[in-house]
């Protein structure tokens, strides 16, 4: 480094790599934060149907039995659905920490030692 004005130059970009990893792990972050986001919409959306479907059987049926079955099966798909959505959920944050293993054990660690000229 020679001038006052390189070594400025030098510091920002060193600056800037030092700030990438943050980024990655942000721009990460907030993709999993709007996937959860849909996801839970999806879960309230599931449960809203199961919800009106209940709220409906006794207008549907004649027999108590027939409404013990249709119950029954109704609570059954709702919980097979919240099984794969927590299963959904489950692969979400496994995606989330792979990422976030490979920014903290690749880019942080790259950032944290700097390559000087």
């Amino acid at each position: 480094m020679n001038t006052f004005t390189e070594g400025f130059e030098k510091f920002a970009e060193l600056q800037k790599e030092g700030f990438e990893p943050a980024r990655k792990f942000t721009a990460a972050a907030v993709e999993v934060f709007e996937t959860v986001a849909r996801k839970n919409i999806d879960v309230m959306g599931d449960v809203l149907n199961y919800a009106v479907e209940a709220a409906k059987l006794p207008t549907s049926v004649s027999q108590p039995s027939e409404l013990f079955e249709k119950e029954v099966a109704a609570a059954k798909d709702l919980a097979e659905t919240l099984t794969k959505r927590a299963n959904e959920y489950l692969e979400i944050g496994q995606s989330f920490q792979e990422t976030a293993e490979k920014v903290i054990n690749t880019d942080v660690f790259t950032a944290a030692v700097p390559q000087w000229d």
